[in-house]
């Protein structure tokens, strides 16, 4: 399984990094468990960048796992209307953990 730890910000000067270590996990074909709680900022680049890593993961049947994410990063998806898109990407593999669980 591959852990991604998402940077605390998420934007267009750290997708290029991220693309590269998220290109790496789905050529892993493991579970890829996203950690999200060091989040504190998210723009549009950073967003379509995950939008587009759940598309990828889904078709190529790599399961995600997003952990914790901040109420930065869920306020970010809501702000920019991706919400359903990510979920829709998703498919029954997109699971939400909280830190209790």
């Amino acid at each position: 399984m591959g852990i991604i730890s998402l940077p605390e910000d998420l934007d267009i000067a750290r997708v290029a990094e991220l693309y590269a270590d998220l290109r790496r996990a789905l050529e892993a074909r493991e579970e890829v468990t996203m950690e999200a709680a060091a989040v504190r900022r998210m723009d549009t680049a950073g967003a379509q960048l995950i939008l587009a890593f759940m598309r990828d993961a889904r078709e190529q049947w790599v399961r995600v796992r997003l952990v914790e994410p901040s109420v930065s990063f869920n306020s970010a998806l809501v702000g920019l209307g991706l919400i359903e898109a990510i979920s829709e990407a998703s498919g029954s593999s997109w699971t939400c953990l909280s830190a209790g669980d």
